[in-house]
């Protein structure tokens, strides 16, 4: 479904949004919630020894490039990843945390808890499992899950978006993989006050990368196709950090935007993603002035 259309959306500004004619209005948002909304305390030296391994699993993983560009276009295999970007210590990861993290060692845990190999999709997996082993899956990874509750912290950016966002009254709401407990204790936490619905978790199926529950969102919202009756996502935007959440935006019709970092930089090239930001903020001046797309061959 690439195209060499960018996407576009009437800029949310008011003076600027009047003028504007001949884009669609934005209809609402749809986040991601681990490693988008929220990331992992961590201790520097551990954060940058394992951001080295994630990198080199997630570029083998099946659904993301096998190589990765770095800013000398230079083209490594994963046999030959720099830890460049990386902090070298506890004090500089202090201060990384001015741009988005990834989030990807929390499900190294939940693999090592269930047996399997990276790169083998952890809801796939117990839902194929007999049907009598598959709550005692899922309560390895809900556990797993806790515990990394007790250490989420916002994204940067994450309460400046959200205030524009409910200022400008735009919709937004959260798909995710993961199971309801840890979405309402960081919503209570860290957005008290601020709407999010319908929130799409584990318990609706089929999960990201299909499309079904950005599909139930824009019904939900009255988002629908007036000849088909059929939910109608092209007025969404889709933000999340894995190809699992550009995949689902894309098939869904939505535009898609990638919170990119360390470890998913490789993807930001790929045909799904519509839209790169390094924080979640910089979503702030792009709504506000018109969203466009980059083009995509």
């Amino acid at each position: 479904m690439a195209s060499s259309v960018p996407r576009r959306f009437a800029p949310l500004a008011g003076a600027a949004a009047a003028a504007e004619g001949g884009r669609p209005k934005l209809q609402g948002v749809v986040f991601d919630m681990d490693g988008t909304l929220c990331m992992m305390a961590h201790d520097g030296e551990q954060w940058a020894e394992q951001q080295t391994s994630n990198l080199v699993a997630t570029l083998c993983n099946e659904h993301t490039y096998v190589a990765v560009r770095t800013s000398h276009n230079t083209t490594l295999t994963p046999r030959h990843i720099p830890a460049h970007n990386l902090p070298s210590s506890p004090e500089q990861a202090d201060t990384a945390v001015q741009t988005s993290e990834p989030q990807t060692h929390m499900f190294g845990e939940m693999r090592a808890a269930l047996g399997i190999d990276k790169g083998v999709d952890i809801l796939r997996h117990i839902h194929g499992l007999p049907a009598a082993d598959q709550p005692a899956a899922m309560d390895a990874i809900r556990a797993v899950e806790r515990r990394a509750m007790e250490q989420q912290v916002p994204q940067p950016g994450l309460a400046r978006l959200m205030a524009y966002l409910d200022a400008r009254g735009v919709r937004k709401t959260i798909c995710t993989r993961n199971f309801d407990i840890p979405v309402h204790g960081f919503l209570g936490k860290f957005l008290a006050g601020s709407v999010f619905d319908p929130i799409v978790t584990r318990d609706f199926h089929p999960p990201k990368p299909d499309p079904a529950g950005i599909l139930h969102i824009a019904r939900s919202w009255g988002l629908v196709d007036a000849g088909t009756g059929e939910p109608d996502a092209s007025g969404l935007i889709m933000v999340g950090d894995m190809i699992d959440d550009m995949t689902a935006g894309r098939k869904a019709g939505a535009a898609t935007v990638l919170l990119v970092n360390d470890v998913n930089r490789a993807i930001a090239d790929h045909a799904h993603t519509d839209l790169v930001i390094d924080k979640l903020d910089d979503l702030v001046a792009i709504l506000e002035e018109g969203f466009e797309g980059r083009e995509i061959d």
